[in-house]
């Protein structure tokens, strides 16, 4: 399995933060987030659903239509200041 991570929010501490540490942190969260069942793997993660238009095609493509996924809303937020100025210059 071929998978990116991105740590986008972590707490500084001059003793431990270290590249390691942190990647010992993305490794540690990616376990968590991944459960085997059965023949199955799960993988439960959070991130902006602009991020995820054409993903479930290009899931399906690197997976040659054997992987599934599903989406739900996890919370609503104020859009990002770039995506409320598109709308205004419309």
């Amino acid at each position: 399995m071929n998978v990116k991570l991105t740590l986008v929010d972590a707490q500084i501490n001059e003793s431990g933060s270290t590249e390691t540490a942190f990647q010992i942190a993305v490794s540690d969260a990616f376990h968590k987030g991944t459960a085997v069942r059965e023949h199955l793997t799960i993988i439960e993660a959070e991130a902006p659903l602009a991020s995820l238009f054409g993903y479930t095609s290009a899931l399906r493509g690197l997976s040659q239509s054997r992987a599934a996924n599903s989406m739900e809303p996890l919370t609503y937020r104020p859009a990002p200041p770039e995506v409320v100025k598109s709308f205004m210059l419309e």
